[in-house]
């Protein structure tokens, strides 16, 4: 335990510090109140450091950019995230979007990808048929 750990610290502390020189009872424990806030101190920085370290640099949205997009658990660039890819973080594409605030119908492809299949998929003609049996259908 950190608690425990730190009160052997303090005390170890404390008893050098009152071997060197003569303390009354106010002052070892004010000394001991003082030494252990510090560590509590130091400890709490140091948890926030690693918060922060394992915090991405950037947010979900910002992640998905013109030509590449940057996996927010390994740093990869990808032109497009597959789930293959996810399932090794363990997430399903569900999952990786809740996480990074990704809304989930956007998509994980770079935007000229996107933009590269719409493109051809206008070419080809793909959801006019759907698009024709939706109009019949009424």
């Amino acid at each position: 335990m950190a608690g425990d750990r730190l009160l052997s610290l303090t005390q170890d502390i404390i008893t050098a510090k009152a071997s060197h020189a003569a303390m009354s009872a106010d002052e070892m424990a004010r000394a001991i109140k003082e030494v252990y806030m510090a560590f509590k101190w130091v400890e709490a920085q140091e948890q926030r450091a690693e918060k922060l370290a394992k915090a991405p640099a950037i947010s979900g949205l910002d992640s998905i950019g013109r030509s590449r997009v940057i996996c927010l658990e390994c740093g990869k660039e990808f032109r497009q995230i597959f789930a293959k890819h996810l399932a090794r973080h363990g997430l399903t594409v569900r999952e990786y979007k809740k996480k990074h605030g990704i809304p989930l119908k956007k998509g994980l492809a770079a935007r000229t990808l996107s933009n590269k299949r719409r493109r051809y998929a206008r070419e080809k003609g793909f959801g006019r048929s759907v698009a024709k049996d939706r109009i019949e259908e009424e």
